[in-house]
């Protein structure tokens, strides 16, 4: 498994609108089925890909929790997994993805995961953004800044540029 580090910065993402142009290309050219498991975006991830009119009957639907109880539940999420404090959450999200395709059957699944504190708006909170498909596992990691809305929305755009990039590279 390749994993790439990073620290987010806004200025290299690209256009919202752009982006979605961009998975709406990238979607209609693959043929393949999406589900999502989210923590950190609250369901933003899942509302911005449900609404790529590629992804209409593609779209296998969504987890957005946060709960201990409901990472085991939803997204099959080993205890062990939890148990260990600090969370690992490069272990998180990819437990997160495998549990997810298991239950839905999906192509590929993409899972963010991170936990807001009270030094986030100045000091940053750790995200992982993880990619699974049948043949391929990959993790990014990034920090934020600002407050949980804001953090929300750069981890839920972070995760659309990285589908993106690595949905290009898989099948082009």
């Amino acid at each position: 498994m390749s994993v790439f580090h990073g620290v987010f910065d806004t200025a290299q993402l690209s256009n919202r609108t752009a982006l979605s142009n961009d998975l709406e290309s990238v979607f209609n050219k693959v043929n393949c089925s999406v589900a999502v498991a989210e923590s950190i975006s609250l369901g933003q991830l899942s509302h911005q890909l449900s609404s790529l009119s590629a992804l209409s009957s593609a779209f296998k639907g969504s987890v957005v929790c946060s709960s201990p109880l409901a990472f085991v539940q939803f997204c099959g999420v080993p205890t062990a997994t939890l148990s260990k404090i600090p969370i690992d959450l490069e272990c998180l999200s990819l437990d997160m993805c495998r549990g997810l395709l298991k239950r839905t059957q999906a192509d590929i699944c993409i899972s963010n995961a991170g936990f807001y504190s009270d030094e986030s708006h100045d000091n940053g909170t750790n995200v992982c953004i993880s990619f699974m498909n049948s043949k391929l596992s990959k993790t990014k990691k990034i920090q934020c800044t600002g407050s949980p809305a804001l953090i929300s929305s750069k981890v839920a755009h972070a995760s659309l540029v990285f589908l993106k990039q690595l949905l290009c590279k898989e099948f082009n």
